[in-house]
């Protein structure tokens, strides 16, 4: 019975043209979903939450600064106080990070924005609170990152034909 149900999701997967994302299934000498990942270009963004998410995106593209194609970022970071307490200090508080992405392949231009959103604890002592914000932005700047590489990949998979 498990083999019956197997043999009919990859029918259907089959039928619907199912492709991976990194791999290529063309001929040998056209590249695949990686090596074109490894092309792109990352231009800097300023601040210092801007150099994490930079960092990020250079090692889930594995490119550098010199490259075919370029993607420019701009960000920002916000805060939502969610929780207060009975004497009117925060508990627990919100960050979101909205990145808006250029990619510039030639002389055609893909824009897509990606978000992300990680909460974290306020407690009496401002150097913990300041840690678990830093820590809660950089979670996000991960998703955002992971987010992006996704969107990338399928756009030149897309664009390439691969």
């Amino acid at each position: 019975m498990a083999r019956l149900i197997l043999a009919i999701a990859l029918l259907t997967l089959t039928a619907c043209e199912f492709r991976p994302l990194y791999g290529s299934t063309n001929a040998v000498d056209e590249p695949d979903v990686t090596a074109l990942l490894s092309q792109v270009s990352v231009r800097r963004i300023p601040d210092r939450e801007g150099q994490i998410l930079h960092n990020f995106l250079l090692d889930r593209l594995g490119g550098g600064r010199s490259g075919n194609f370029d993607l420019t970022t701009s960000m920002s970071i916000s805060q939502r106080d969610l929780g207060t307490a009975a004497d009117s200090t925060t508990t627990r508080s919100r960050v979101s990070v909205t990145a808006n992405f250029t990619l510039s392949i030639g002389e055609e231009t893909y824009r897509f924005t990606e978000r992300s959103a990680s909460s974290f604890s306020t407690v009496q002592s401002d150097y913990a609170s300041l840690v678990a914000r830093e820590d809660a932005v950089r979670r996000s700047l991960r998703d955002v990152a992971d987010a992006a590489r996704q969107r990338i990949a399928a756009i030149l998979k897309r664009r390439f034909n691969v």
